[in-house]
């Protein structure tokens, strides 16, 4: 398969308003050096806590989506991002149960949102009282805090990840992150068309966590990849449900394992999920029905595989693969943007299938089993990569996706 790159961001300058605190900053760093210098040791960290001789350069902080860390999914993915910024810019991640602590320039630390995430702009204030430079909300539940947030912290830079905020320009103090979901989910629903092709009579299905639109874009781009290469779906080969009808769907393993059950019960041979958490449930369903499940966000498959937990294990075995969606790099690489430019642009950053953005996860347990797709998959890229495969993003283009694929004859 060809590397995968991630797109870098643009460099940006140093906007006016920020001359006075790069000044502070540059002292701070200048501080640290002068300290070192003279023999000052610096003093170890206590749950992640700083205690050393001088201040960090820059705080971030990243406010998990539902779930939290421990989802195996969207937030663990956000918190792989957060370790790689500690190692990179030799930073500690506050109050961490496993202790990341790699230096004092850069402080980090991450906060999870209530059940309901109904104190997502309180968890947005508490950064920015705090004098965090960063604030990155991990989902689009977080978008309304920064539209809040930003207004009374105007020095305080927001991130977004799936926030869509218009009018957003390069000097706004909000950054919206996003990615190509569909072109991901086209690749893994590709793969679930080659899987059913041999049993006309076979189902795919999808379950979402709630009925968004962002949820959606993944469960258009899954059935048209899976009608591509197996049009014998069409009309009717296709099942979808949703865990519940707002955010707790994402953790619920309960309300997904019913609902998942109940998929399979009716014919689904493999089931893609979008639901967070819930995930957990559909693998479940799954492994007790001898059938496939298709992860999201990580790499679930390696990670269940990798867990040492019994019974985590032996689901991962029914795991095909994972639409992978690269939030450890979107965090990174704003963190690395203010440790290289003393700010972040504001704007919009999009991740998609050409950059690495997303992908289909591949590793040693599912390697074996894939190799016959791989030339096939890689061509199917290559072509949404070119625009010869225009993949659908909501409803209306799907109906015309199908259409021109047409029904198996």
């Amino acid at each position: 398969m060809p590397p995968r790159v991630v797109r870098t961001l643009r460099s940006v300058g140093t906007s006016p308003c920020r001359k006075e605190k790069t000044v502070k900053r540059m002292a701070l760093v200048l501080a640290a050096v002068l300290a070192l210098a003279s023999g000052c040791r610096r003093e170890s960290t206590t749950g992640g806590n700083f205690v050393g001789p001088v201040k960090p350069v820059h705080k971030i902080g990243v406010a998990f989506d539902i779930g939290g860390r421990g989802d195996r999914a969207f937030n663990d993915s956000a918190y792989e991002g957060i370790k790689i910024l500690a190692e990179t810019f030799y930073g500690f991640i506050v109050d961490d149960p496993d202790g990341v602590s790699k230096g004092y320039r850069l402080q980090l630390r991450y906060l999870e949102t209530k059940a309901d995430g109904r104190d997502n702009e309180q968890l947005f204030r508490f950064f920015a009282e705090d004098g965090y430079d960063l604030v990155i909300g991990i989902g689009n539940a977080y978008t309304e805090a920064a539209l809040i947030t930003a207004k009374n912290f105007p020095d305080t830079h927001f991130a977004v990840v799936d926030g869509i905020i218009p009018n957003l320009n390069t000097d706004s103090n909000i950054t919206c992150v996003n990615f190509s979901e569909h072109e991901g989910a086209f690749m893994v629903g590709a793969l679930a068309g080659y899987l059913t092709r041999s049993d006309q009579s076979r189902r795919v299905g999808f379950l979402g966590g709630t009925n968004s639109p962002i949820v959606n874009r993944f469960r258009v781009g899954f059935y048209a990849g899976a009608a591509f290469t197996n049009p014998a779906l069409l009309p009717g080969g296709f099942v979808t449900k949703y865990v519940a009808p707002d955010v707790t769907g994402f953790n619920d393993p309960y309300g997904a394992y019913a609902a998942s059950y109940e998929m399979f019960v009716r014919g689904a041979a493999i089931i893609f999920h979008a639901s967070g958490a819930s995930g957990a449930g559909v693998f479940k369903a799954a492994f007790e029905n001898d059938k496939l499940a298709i992860g999201v966000d990580s790499d679930q498959g390696a990670i269940y595989h990798d867990s040492g937990v019994p019974e985590l294990v032996k689901y991962g075995s029914i795991i095909v693969t994972s639409m992978i969606k690269r939030v450890d790099r979107a965090v990174f690489l704003l963190g690395k943007e203010l440790m290289d430019r003393e700010e972040v642009r504001g704007g919009y950053r999009l991740f998609e299938l050409a950059d690495g953005g997303v992908d289909f996860a591949v590793n040693q347990y599912n390697e074996d089993a894939l190799k016959p797709y791989f030339s096939d998959l890689d061509a199917i890229k290559r072509k949404i990569v070119d625009g010869t495969i225009l993949v659908p993003e909501n409803d209306d283009q799907l109906k015309d996706f199908y259409a021109a694929v047409g029904p198996a004859k």
